[in-house]
């Protein structure tokens, strides 16, 4: 997966790139990954075909991440569609004009932890009426 020398700057402080033990080393840590999610949900609507390449490198992430825990911790939010606003587990976009509804699009999926049993990140939605 290759990405424009542009949008790995907006990572370059949070996931070493530099080698492949170096992505790896930090990007096993939950507090980097979330970081990592933080920096996609700040850029979201500056990414364009960059995001399914992002969102794929955060689902590695989190199994790296995983394995180092020995065990599923954590998971993403994703499949949120059509299910009722949560505010426990999804944030609004800046396109929600209204504060609740059915989910419509999830834009980014929160990170779920399973052993605390709450989100680290929560899901960024768009809902209707």
């Amino acid at each position: 997966m290759r990405l424009p020398a542009a949008v790995r700057e907006n990572f370059a402080n949070v996931i070493a790139d530099e080698s492949v033990i170096a992505f790896i080393l930090s990007g096993s840590d939950i507090d980097n990954i979330c970081s990592f999610w933080d920096s996609m949900k700040r850029n979201y609507y500056q990414l364009q075909a960059e995001r399914d390449t992002l969102l794929q490198i955060l689902e590695y992430l989190l199994s790296v991440c995983n394995i180092y825990q020995g065990e599923q911790v954590f998971a993403l939010i994703k499949d949120e569609e059509g299910k009722y606003f949560d505010d426990e587990l999804h944030m609004r976009s800046e396109n929600c004009s209204r504060y609740t509804g059915a989910i419509e699009r999830v834009l980014l999926p929160g990170i779920w932890n399973n052993r605390l049993a709450r989100a680290n990140r929560k899901a960024l939605v768009e809902y209707g009426a």
